[in-house]
């Protein structure tokens, strides 16, 4: 279900066009009425002095990969400032230029039938876009949020689906509320229901690992996903009952400090109990990968 706080939204696309009406558009001064193929484009959301002052943005370079008209890349570029001041709330600032690929996409029924991040020499997210669909279909959609919620940490390999997946799609529902498309008691009630949804798909005996693999072949992704949620809504909970604060805190001092030296779940758990000055996540870490999956869903 998608979830709108108009007054909100209404707020942050008043801020976003304050902020795009000097550059949203200007990047395709070399043709009056659209960005071509191939074209690539360095800089940040928006240039002008009063914004450096009032907005902290991520740095984007942006890879137009088929024909968009004026309009179009306008409406891409609100979408996505508005996307991006979430992530920054969210996670803070991330030490790296962050390269979108745009695509315009050839089927499906939403705004953003595809899309998915690429780690080689960039960090990248490629999307896959529909322009049948209103700019407020695009902020309502959770796809951006997932997918940049990725780049927050590194990519720790597909064998580690359960623990990526599950980390970005816990983590943009925390983005969807700071955007103002979630609220918090929504947030509350969406983990609940999905946790409990899954939780017959992990009735095994094998660890949360080797079950979540068991689901990705037989091609049950959502309950992959959702699995994989699980461990960060514990880890989450422990934060807040045991340190005060919750995860999204933690990760603004680990992408600040730490995210670009990684590359597994074992390393990110230890930083993440560096930084708290405790072994909470390592030690949920490893009950995730030693201990029956069916004992982690017991209490949902």
């Amino acid at each position: 279900m998608r979830y709108i706080r108009r007054s909100m939204n209404h707020y942050l696309l008043v801020a976003t066009v304050f902020l795009l009406l000097g550059t949203g558009c200007q990047e395709s001064s070399n043709s009056s009425t659209e960005i071509k193929k191939g074209t690539t484009l360095s800089v940040p959301l928006s240039e002008t002095q009063a914004s450096k002052q009032m907005v902290v943005k991520n740095h984007i370079v942006w890879h137009w990969e088929n024909r968009f008209e004026k309009e179009e890349v306008y409406q891409i570029k609100q979408w996505l400032a508005v996307i991006d001041n979430a992530i920054i709330s969210t996670y803070g600032k991330y030490p790296f230029d962050v390269h979108f690929y745009i695509h315009r996409a050839k089927s499906g029924n939403e705004p953003v039938p595809w899309a998915h991040t690429s780690r080689g020499k960039n960090q990248s997210v490629h999307f896959h876009v529909n322009m049948d669909y209103s700019l407020q279909e695009f902020l309502d959609d959770w796809t951006a949020q997932h997918e940049i919620s990725h780049l927050s940490i590194p990519f720790v390999g597909k064998e580690n689906a359960w623990f990526s997946e599950g980390y970005a799609t816990y983590m943009q529902c925390q983005v969807m509320e700071l955007q103002g498309v979630m609220s918090s008691d929504e947030v509350k009630e969406k983990y609940q229901s999905k946790l409990s949804g899954c939780k017959k798909a992990f009735q095994s005996n094998l660890p949360v690992p080797q079950a979540a693999d068991s689901l990705k072949k037989a091609w049950n992704y959502p309950a992959m996903y959702w699995g994989g949620v699980s461990f960060f809504w514990k880890l989450n909970k422990s934060y807040e009952s045991e340190i005060g604060k919750g995860l999204s805190e933690v990760l603004m001092e680990y992408v600040k400090c730490c995210r670009v030296n990684d590359s597994s779940p074992e390393k990110i758990c230890l930083k993440w109990d560096e930084i708290t000055h405790t072994t909470i996540a390592s030690k949920l870490l490893e009950s995730y990968t030693q201990d029956p999956a069916r004992k982690h869903f017991e209490e949902f």
